[in-house]
């Protein structure tokens, strides 16, 4: 590989917009910065698709922060795939090898998966593009229901031999993805749930206006609801409380349970709060 290594113009790489993983303005200026210390560790894979031009297959970041920094050239290594689908393995093949969140896992192994079955059709019922759309929809309706997805196929025991996975946590993997809607998977982009497998497993096995309803609850900073059962509890309940009246709440029962001595010790230590209190309400 290290005769492929080279620098190129960075205006001469295609970015293109069908990517395994999104732009993180963040990130990138992070990684800005570490290279102008330290210089780039990593080289990006490009691949050649005309005369002095090519297509970035990994290193979105890196590429990103080249350009923060204005640098004119970057350090690459060409991949010699002959198509982009063979190029996007690679991509993905290469992120996977790296920590991520367990969103962006669901999104990479749905986005190879996608690149095998094109260019492996016979893996999917011999390349029956009908057969594959009916499978397809059974298993989005499975999902939906909360029952387990029984297909498996080669691409499960492709990955699972070579990343060292069960093909269940792969199939699952695929199945969030593909049960998550476009408006959640954009929601929960940078959250804290992206990091949880088996919440975003729960979410995907709800339509899409119950899992906007779920995130709603979620992602309102005024909510105490941490999880997609206590979202589904609220929203069973009929009605959601804000965190200061769960508080509330919670502190009635503290208080009314207390026994009188030490109700005694607390009117003590706060009593001046309480007379106030009992001012502000014109109970005094």
């Amino acid at each position: 590989m290290t005769e492929n290594l080279r620098k190129i113009p960075l205006a001469s790489i295609d970015v293109g917009g069908n990517r395994a993983r999104e732009l993180d303005p963040g990130h990138a200026q992070a990684l800005a910065d570490s290279i102008r210390v330290q210089g780039l560790l990593y080289p990006v894979l490009v691949r050649s698709v005309g005369e002095d031009r090519f297509r970035l297959v990994d290193g979105l970041h890196r590429h990103e922060a080249f350009r923060l920094i204005g640098l004119p050239e970057i350090p690459v290594v060409l991949s010699e795939k002959a198509s982009d689908d063979e190029a996007m393995m690679d991509q993905v093949v290469a992120n996977l090898a790296r920590r991520m969140v367990a969103l962006d896992f669901c999104r990479h192994l749905y986005t190879m998966k996608q690149a095998w079955l094109r260019l492996y059709p016979e893996t999917a019922n011999g390349g029956n593009k009908n057969v594959l759309k009916g499978r397809q929809a059974a298993r989005s309706q499975n999902l939906a229901s909360g029952k387990d997805v029984p297909e498996i196929t080669a691409f499960d025991g492709a990955m699972a031999e070579k990343f060292d996975l069960g093909r269940s946590t792969i199939k699952e993997a695929v199945a969030i993805w593909e049960g998550l809607s476009p408006a959640s998977r954009a929601r929960l982009h940078c959250t804290e749930l992206a990091g949880k497998k088996t919440e975003l497993g729960k979410l995907a096995r709800h339509d899409h206006r119950m899992q906007a309803r779920i995130l709603d609850l979620i992602l309102d900073p005024n909510r105490d609801v941490h999880n997609v059962q206590g979202a589904l509890d609220e929203i069973e309940g009929g009605a959601v409380s804000s965190r200061t009246e769960k508080r509330f709440t919670a502190g009635r029962k503290w208080l009314v349970a207390l026994p009188d001595d030490t109700l005694d010790r607390l009117v003590d230590e706060i009593g001046d709060r309480l007379i106030e209190s009992l001012r502000r309400q014109g109970r005094l």
